[in-house]
């Protein structure tokens, strides 16, 4: 790897220290009354209702009425679990009755996989500038901070992408 120049190190410096902004601003999140806002909730009934009532609305109701203590602030009174069940083995083992807990763990994975994407990043191109601005994206760490799943989407385009440029179509594209 060569060295990097005063312009790529400023910018692994800016990203680290976006980065560290970002994980106190997380941290922060999961404990505070506002976690409960976010998309977290779905994902938590997904983990928590038996897999034979996963997409029972009425069961997600209950278990986000049991988690704010009142009908959720939407229509219906719910935010279904509307996503293909690929996750809901792991959720049903990071999600618990401590919904603060959960969501740390939840989005504590989604950091890693955000650090994979990085990794990536840095495989197809070589920059490792590059690879700490992708990670310090503001999108992702509103992914992140909302409990999306959509940075594990993100983590299979560059990979795909990375075998491609690897001449590895066959692996690149499911089958």
């Amino acid at each position: 790897m060569k060295p990097l120049s005063p312009r790529s190190a400023l910018i692994c410096l800016v990203s680290v220290a976006l980065l560290a902004l970002y994980l106190i601003v997380w941290a922060s999140f999961a404990r505070g009354s506002v976690a409960k806002q976010s998309d977290f909730i779905i994902y938590y009934s997904a983990g928590t209702v038996p897999l034979s009532k996963l997409y029972n609305v009425e069961a997600q109701r209950d278990i986000q009425n049991a988690v704010f203590g009142s009908p959720f602030p939407v229509k219906g009174g719910v935010m279904p679990f509307n996503h293909t069940p690929v996750f809901v083995p792991l959720l049903h083992l990071l999600v618990n009755n401590d919904y603060s807990a959960s969501y740390l763990r939840w989005t504590s994975l989604l950091w890693l996989a955000v650090f994979a994407c990085a990794f990536m990043v840095f495989r197809i191109t070589g920059d490792v500038a590059f690879a700490f601005a992708a990670a310090s994206f503001y999108p992702l760490f509103t992914y992140v901070q909302q409990a999306h799943d959509t940075v594990f989407l993100l983590l299979g385009i560059l990979i795909g992408a990375h075998l491609l440029s690897l001449q590895k179509d066959f692996l690149a594209v499911p089958a």
